[in-house]
């Protein structure tokens, strides 16, 4: 866990001290961060093809986008989800966890630098879900509100991330883990 952890913040540090611009899905994510930090209360943009509102692109990650730098988003929700994921590796007791949590970190640093931030920090939302609907710790009521709580986040970071959990949550249905199921198909409806 700790190598992938690592891979993943050395590979995303690289990219944005190094490597980025703003080329690619980076400019779309500049124009939603100027957009979020100038008009912050507003609903709808006329900039994209007529307009449209911010919310059908995310409701969450202009935002931090904009507070904390799109780089500095897409380094930590980067790293922080590759130690999500070497932790799943290791819960399922993958046999191959190292090489395959550190193919995880490099493919997290791709989705960087292809300019996909919003997706990234909607991916660290849902690996949280999906971590929350595996742990056996807790109070039942504890780990649904989680399940709950972090997808509906993953939805308003990335509404692909939250499609994405829907899909999970059909294969815990459909595989008798019912509660788990309809505790992450709860959230991104909402």
């Amino acid at each position: 866990m700790v190598a992938a952890t690592v891979a993943a913040a050395v590979l995303h540090l690289v990219w944005a001290l190094l490597l980025a611009n703003e080329g690619g899905d980076l400019a779309a994510q500049a124009a939603w961060t100027d957009f979020a930090w100038k008009h912050p209360t507003a609903a709808y943009s006329f900039a994209w093809y007529g307009g449209m509102h911010p919310a059908s692109y995310s409701v969450m990650s202009p935002y931090l986008m904009a507070l904390f730098g799109i780089r500095t988003v897409a380094v930590v929700s980067g790293t922080l989800s590759a130690a999500l994921t070497a932790h799943l590796l290791r819960r399922f007791k993958a046999p191959v966890a190292l090489p395959a949590s550190l193919w995880a970190a490099f493919a997290l640093s791709c989705n960087s630098a292809s300019g996909r931030v919003t997706f990234g920090l909607g991916l660290t939302f849902a690996l949280m879900a999906t971590i929350a609907a595996f742990t056996p710790r807790g109070t039942p009521a504890l780990r649904a509100a989680g399940m709950v709580g972090l997808g509906l986040l993953a939805t308003l970071a990335s509404p692909v991330a939250g499609l994405f959990l829907m899909v999970l949550a059909a294969a815990l249905f459909l595989t008798g883990r019912r509660r788990a199921g309809i505790c992450l198909a709860a959230g991104p409806p909402l």
